[in-house]
């Protein structure tokens, strides 16, 4: 399983729509690595779709999300 989430310390926005888009961890080099987050420009007409771990059978585990998703 990848480790708990990191608690990161989140800026001031930036500007008036913009949107935390937190970090993660993903996976290089055969192990877990940290991406931290940073702030994005809300897309209208779109959610932001966070990056999430999910049981995948096996003890295995697969990355989904991390993406703007039409709504």
């Amino acid at each position: 399983a990848p480790p708990p989430v990191y608690q990161e310390v989140i800026p001031v926005r930036p500007f008036a729509d913009a949107l935390w888009i937190a970090g993660f961890w993903g996976w290089m080099g055969g192990r877990y690595v940290w991406n931290g987050g940073h702030w994005d420009r809300h897309r209208h007409g779109y959610q932001w779709e966070p990056h999430r771990w999910v049981p995948h059978g096996n003890g295995h585990w697969r990355q989904e999300g991390g993406r703007w998703r039409n709504h």
